[in-house]
């Protein structure tokens, strides 16, 4: 029998668990994606014996958050992994005009590509957060940040250009962006004009579709879940709120 995967990316979570029946023995596996793991083979006395044992562990994993994946699709998260560390997982991404006199990023609704992209990356090791601001020209690690309102304060900016980290936050959160614009395509198709993501009170402004797709002004809803289900169950370096909030670019892409 071919082994069996499953992957959970609940909370700050980026788990596997696998399992190969070979006769009446399971050679189970687990871990961290992007470290080696551990595995150990279960010997039983009966094949019934050992299906009963798949059958209460699969159970476990799923309601824990588990769901079943390809082998290519572990892979891909492996390589994630491995890019981002494994350890981390970008939990926010919003839009912000930098405001060097104050201190402070003012938060926008609408993605400014001669801006900024503020950035919040979760340790789960640790529980430390690393802040980034991100434009097509700079970076910089964000210190001693505040939120009130639509304004971020903080104590201080530090140049990050030349970091790995960042080179990889780039990289990842602009094939996202991608992979987003052609779900976006598909779903509102050549008469759209404005997408709303149901369950959301924001949304995207005729403006952020090209004119490619000009033609009489409708709203598409996009259930949050869906968007979700489509991009972001496959992605477990980034969260919910993170991969709405670039979905709400609709066809534009983040030009970082």
């Amino acid at each position: 029998m071919s082994e069996v995967i499953y992957h959970c990316i609940e909370g700050a979570s980026n788990k596997r668990w696998s399992y190969q029946k070979v006769g009446t023995n399971v050679l189970v596996k687990w871990g961290r994606c992007g470290l080696s793991g551990q595995e150990l083979l279960q010997t039983f006395s009966s094949d019934s014996e050992a299906n009963n044992f798949i059958a209460t562990k699969v159970r476990e994993k799923v309601k824990k958050g588990y769901k079943q994946v390809t082998e290519a699709q572990l892979t891909k998260e492996v390589q994630l992994s491995k890019e981002l560390g494994w350890q981390h997982k970008i939990t926010v991404t919003k839009w912000g005009r930098l405001r060097k006199d104050r201190c402070e990023i003012l938060l926008t609704r609408e993605y400014d590509d001669t801006q900024f992209v503020y950035v919040e990356i979760l340790n789960s090791w640790t529980k430390d957060k690393i802040r980034l601001l991100l434009s097509k020209a700079e970076s910089f690690f964000v210190e001693g940040v505040a939120f009130e309102d639509q304004t971020i304060s903080y104590s201080s900016l530090r140049t990050a250009s030349s970091n790995s980290l960042v080179s990889a936050v780039r990289n990842y959160l602009r094939r996202l962006s991608e992979k987003i614009v052609e779900i976006v395509r598909t779903k509102v198709g050549v008469f759209g004009r404005k997408l709303v993501l149901a369950g959301m009170e924001s949304e995207i402004a005729a403006a952020a579709l090209p004119d490619s797709l000009a033609g009489p002004l409708m709203q598409v809803a996009i259930p949050e879940q869906e968007v979700f289900e489509t991009v972001g169950e496959s992605e477990s370096s980034i969260s919910r709120e993170a991969v709405c909030q670039i979905a709400m670019l609709g066809c534009r892409k983040l030009d970082l």
